[in-house]
């Protein structure tokens, strides 16, 4: 996924066509997540499957700012 993700924000930045992040795997791992849980309802609790499942995304957006913070910072050193 993180690489994916690398190669859409290189195809934006060099102003190409960008390929998809694989949508569709996602919600095919999040649907067989969720039938899991229904499945084995004394193992897993389906709130907090919802809530992993949704966890991932501010996730990534954290790791983004944090990123590009120090990239900011690496690239203001070369200068």
């Amino acid at each position: 996924m993180q690489k994916k993700t690398q190669e859409l924000a290189n195809a934006v930045a060099d102003k190409q066509r960008a390929k998809g992040i694989g949508m569709i795997s996602r919600f095919a791992a999040a649907i067989i997540a969720v039938m899991i849980a229904l499945k084995f309802e004394a193992y897993f609790q389906l709130v907090a499957v919802l809530i992993g499942l949704m966890t991932s995304y501010p996730v990534i957006i954290i790791e983004f700012f944090i990123n590009n913070k120090k990239d900011r910072v690496r690239k203001r050193g070369e200068m």
